[in-house]
């Protein structure tokens, strides 16, 4: 469950982005569904543009976004992220998850070469 096991971590690693490409790359967490069973989710983000720490709702059918990092740099150095997603969730959306998470997905951005690695959720 959500909160039994919170934390999440990864690792990734930015290979190229063209100039203006957004999002560098996200992980998405999805952890309820709303009235009409569309998930509700999470972003986190490795923007371009948008500076570090910004967070915004996703609405009815979009992601809330959680801007990790900012900017396209460094180039070919692995980074580890670690976030809480159950707190995230519970921040931003106002009320508990789901007892099942639905589940995470990656994307990278339009004409980005980025790597994911060594995802895994965690107690602590």
């Amino acid at each position: 469950t959500p909160k039994a096991m919170p934390v999440l971590t990864w690792r990734w690693r930015l290979k190229a982005a063209p100039a203006g490409a957004e999002p560098i790359a996200a992980v998405f967490v999805s952890l309820d569904t709303d009235l009409m069973v569309i998930p509700v989710s999470n972003k986190y983000v490795w923007s371009s543009t948008k500076a570090k720490g910004t967070t915004t709702e996703g609405g009815m059918f979009g992601a809330s976004e959680i801007i990790l990092r900012s900017g396209p740099q460094p180039i070919g150095e692995w980074i580890e992220e670690r976030v809480n997603v159950y707190e995230d969730f519970k921040r931003i959306h106002q009320h508990e998850p789901a007892d099942k998470a639905w589940g995470i997905s990656l994307q990278g951005g339009p004409g980005v070469e980025v790597d994911f690695a060594s995802l895994t959720v965690s107690s602590h």
